[in-house]
């Protein structure tokens, strides 16, 4: 535990009033103790509206963080892309809506689709920028989005005999 003292170099508007003994330090709580959990869910759980609530008269520097471990659900970091365009295919390389790829992980992929689409629950996925597609299952969609995990590994669709290598070619939505 920190405790702030009038001996310790303090900065800020609040350090001549500490040294003066106006005001008192900030209690520090840590996140993880009993204390500072039940603090902070008895605030969330109040019964009275936010709106009608009076002012509580507790040290405005005291302040209680909480995260959730359950918010996070992906097992590996994610990165942002930048304005990369793909294409949704379904498992007969048939060609369904454009989407762009919002950011990535080594087990996942966040998409928006072009247009609305109901999915099949798993499809292909095929990137314009590196010329690969992958295996796809959806997991979740909402807000217009799609997360979906990697079934398979890329593989390369460069190759003039993969299924997929029209999907690079200027007329790729067009059958014969």
């Amino acid at each position: 535990m920190a405790d702030r003292s009038s001996k310790s170099s303090s900065s800020g508007k609040a350090a001549p009033l500490l040294e003066a003994g106006k005001i008192a330090a900030p209690k520090l709580q840590v996140a993880g103790t009993p204390k500072a959990r039940s603090h902070w869910l008895s605030r969330l759980w109040s019964s009275q509206d936010s709106r009608n609530a009076k002012q509580q008269t507790t040290d405005p520097l005291d302040v209680t963080y909480w995260i959730d471990p359950n918010a996070e659900k992906r097992g590996t970091p994610r990165h942002r892309t930048r304005l990369r365009a793909g294409k949704i295919v379904d498992a007969d390389n048939q060609f369904l809506s454009e989407c762009v790829i919002i950011d990535r992980s080594s087990q996942g992929i966040r998409l928006r689709a072009v247009r609305p689409i109901a999915l099949p629950p798993s499809f292909r996925l095929y990137d314009d920028l590196d010329k690969q597609v992958v295996d796809v299952c959806q997991v979740w969609s909402g807000h217009g989005e799609i997360g979906v995990i990697l079934r398979d590994r890329w593989e390369s669709a460069q190759a003039t005999k993969h299924p997929c290598a029209s999907l690079g070619a200027k007329y790729y939505a067009v059958t014969d």
